[in-house]
C-alpha cells in the first residue's frame, strides 16, 4: 500500500499506479518532442508565467519565490495567473507584469467540470499568444501541467506529484519535510534565483491612492494608543475552525482584561458567526463584510496581532510583519504550513488522527479543536506579548 507513496501525492493506491503508468507511457512517447524543442530554445528569459490557482494562504507562501525570482530575471516580465479574487492583491505589486485572471478553477468550490473545462482552452490559447520562455507551477497540479504543454511553454517546471513529470523540462523528488516557503524555493533553486532573502518580509504593497480610500472609509477607525489586535474567527473549512463561542469568550477577556482594541475581520455572510457576536464590548471593531482582501495590508500595517485560525490572513498578517497566533487543528501538519514568521505562537491540541487532511472532522468529535481552551489561547497571547515587547500600544 505504500507503492509510490512519496513520489505521488494521490491516497489511493489505485491513483498512484494510474499516474506512475501515464508518466512512464508518456515518457516514452514525448521524450523526444521536449528534448528537441528545448535545443531549439536558446534566447534569454524575458517572460516568465507563474501558476497559482489556490487560496491566499498558497499563494503568500509562494511570494518569497516569486520575489526572488524578479530578483534573479529583472528584465523579465512576471505575469502570474492567479483566481480572479487575488486579482486586486497582487496586480500592485511591483514584481508582476500582469495578473491573468481565472475564473472557473479546477480548485474552485461549485465550479462544473464543463465550465473549468471549457476556460482551460481558452486559457491555453492566450497563454501561447504570450510566448512565455518559462512557466512555474508551484503548486505541481497535473492539470495545470498539462496546461503550461498546451500553451507552447518551452520550459515548464513544478514537482509532478500528481503525474505529467514527462512534460516538464525539470523534474525532481518532492522534499516532503520542507516548509512550504522553503519548498517553493527548491522548486527554482536550479534557476539561481538568489535564497539569502527567504526569511525577508516581502510585503505586499499598496498604492497611496488604495491606502486614501481605505482611511476614507473608516476614519475614525482607531480611537486610543491601545495595542490593537486583528482577529480572524472563521476558516475555510469546518476543520480548521475553533468553535465560535470560544472566540466570542477571548474577545471578551482580551477587551476587559488586556484592555486592548479588538478588530473583527471577515465574512457578514458567515453562517457560522450568526447571532454569536451580537453583543461586544465597545472597545471591539466590526469590519466584517466591510473590507476586501486588499484592504488587509493596509489595515494589518496599522495594527500589533493578529489572532485566528490557519487560514489565509494568517499568512497575509505574518507576511506584513504582525506577531500572529494561530489556533492550528489537526487538518494539516503545522510544522511544514505555519505562516512564515519568526514572531510567531502556535496553539494546538495533539491528537493521533493528525494529519487527516479532511475538510470536516472524520471522527466527529473534533478534539483537536474543542480541547484547545480559552485560557491556553489567553495565556499564550500574553506570553507573545512579553516576546514582542508591544505591551501597551504600537512599539
Amino acid at each position: 500500500m505504500i507503492f509510490l507513496k512519496d513520489r505521488y501525492a494521490y491516497k489511493s493506491l489505485l491513483k498512484r499506479l494510474a499516474a506512475f503508468c501515464f508518466d512512464a507511457v508518456g515518457s516514452v512517447l514525448f521524450s523526444f518532442p521536449r528534448f528537441t524543442a528545448r535545443l531549439k530554445k536558446s534566447s534569454p528569459v524575458k517572460r516568465i508565467l507563474v501558476i497559482r490557482l489556490d487560496p491566499i494562504g498558497d499563494v503568500v507562501m509562494t511570494w518569497p519565490a516569486v520575489a526572488a525570482l524578479k530578483k534573479r530575471f529583472p528584465e523579465a516580465e512576471i505575469d502570474f495567473l492567479a483566481s480572479r479574487a487575488l486579482v486586486d492583491l497582487i496586480k500592485i505589486q511591483a514584481e508582476i507584469h500582469e495578473v491573468i485572471p481565472v475564473t472557473n478553477s479546477w480548485f474552485s468550490p461549485g465550479v462544473s467540470f464543463k465550465d473549468a473545462f471549457s476556460e482551460f482552452f481558452q486559457l491555453a490559447a492566450q497563454l501561447r499568444k504570450r510566448h512565455y520562455d518559462l512557466a512555474i507551477d508551484f503548486r505541481g497540479d497535473l492539470r495545470n501541467i498539462l496546461l503550461m504543454s498546451t500553451a507552447g511553454i518551452p520550459e515548464g517546471l513544478a514537482y509532478g506529484r500528481t503525474g505529467g513529470s514527462f512534460l516538464l523540462s525539470r523534474s525532481q523528488p518532492y522534499p516532503l519535510d520542507e516548509h512550504q516557503v522553503r519548498l517553493n524555493f527548491k522548486l527554482i533553486e536550479h534557476l539561481g534565483v538568489p535564497i539569502e532573502g527567504e526569511n525577508e518580509s516581502c510585503r505586499f504593497k499598496y498604492s497611496e491612492g488604495q491606502k486614501e480610500n481605505f482611511w476614507s472609509r473608516f476614519p475614525d477607525l482607531f480611537k486610543s494608543d491601545a495595542v490593537k489586535v486583528v482577529v480572524h474567527p472563521t476558516a475555510g473549512y469546518p476543520s480548521k475552525q475553533w468553535p465560535l463561542l470560544k472566540y466570542w469568550q477571548l474577545i471578551q477577556r482580551l477587551a476587559y482584561e488586556n484592555l486592548v482594541q479588538v478588530i473583527l475581520i471577515g465574512s457578514e455572510k458567515d453562517q457560522y458567526s450568526a447571532g454569536v457576536f451580537e453583543s461586544l464590548p465597545g472597545q471591539v471593531v466590526d469590519l466584517r463584510g466591510k473590507t476586501q482582501l486588499a484592504d488587509l495590508p493596509i489595515l494589518f500595517d496599522q495594527c500589533d496581532f493578529y489572532i485566528g485560525n490557519d487560514s489565509g490572513p494568517a499568512h497575509l498578517a505574518a507576511i506584513q510583519g504582525l506577531p500572529v497566533l494561530v489556533i492550528a487543528s489537526g487538518t494539516n501538519d503545522i510544522r511544514l504550513w505555519h505562516p512564515w514568521t519568526k514572531q510567531l505562537v502556535v496553539v494546538n491540541h495533539q491528537v493521533p488522527c493528525s494529519p487527516c487532511e479532511a475538510k470536516e472532522c472524520p471522527l466527529k468529535h473534533h478534539d483537536c479543536m474543542e480541547k484547545i481552551t480559552v485560557e491556553e489561547v489567553l495565556n499564550q497571547f500574553k506570553a507573545l506579548q512579553s516576546q514582542t515587547g508591544r505591551l501597551a500600544g504600537k512599539s
